[in-house]
């Protein structure tokens, strides 16, 4: 599951997707060109933009966490506060997750643990958490 196909053009290398299945890699191609099979070990990175572990983010209104994957891009994440799941804009752009916190879903000053997960289109996951105060 992380084979796939490269475009190769000049000196720069990029993902160009296919499955494999049965010894065999399949897909489809958007451009003429050459490709060669790639192999995708490197999961996801994930990072904390506005904050560090056991923060105290009383007066903040949101939270950030960087998430970018350097070749097949990011498949899907999913953030847990308190164990349930947390609605967070991705803004592919900037490589950004932003949470808006709202006490409607947070109990005000309290202690608070955050998970994200995280995965590539060829299934290699991160993982980050921490715990914060709000």
């Amino acid at each position: 599951d992380k084979m796939c196909f490269v475009y190769l053009d000049n000196n720069t290398v990029s993902y160009a997707g296919g499955e494999f299945t049965d010894g065999f890699i399949t897909g489809d191609v958007r451009c003429l060109g050459m490709y060669s099979v790639g192999i995708d070990t490197i999961p996801p990175e994930l990072s904390f933009k506005n904050l560090q572990a056991s923060t105290n983010l009383k007066g903040r209104k949101e939270i950030k966490i960087g998430l970018k994957d350097d070749f097949s891009g990011i498949d899907n994440y999913r953030v847990e506060i308190d164990g349930k799941w947390a609605l967070f804009e991705w803004d592919p752009k900037n490589d950004i997750l932003i949470y808006r916190l709202d006490d409607q879903r947070l109990t005000p000053n309290g202690d608070h643990q955050l998970i994200i997960t995280a995965t590539d289109n060829r299934n290699n996951s991160s993982e980050l958490s921490m715990q914060f105060f709000w």
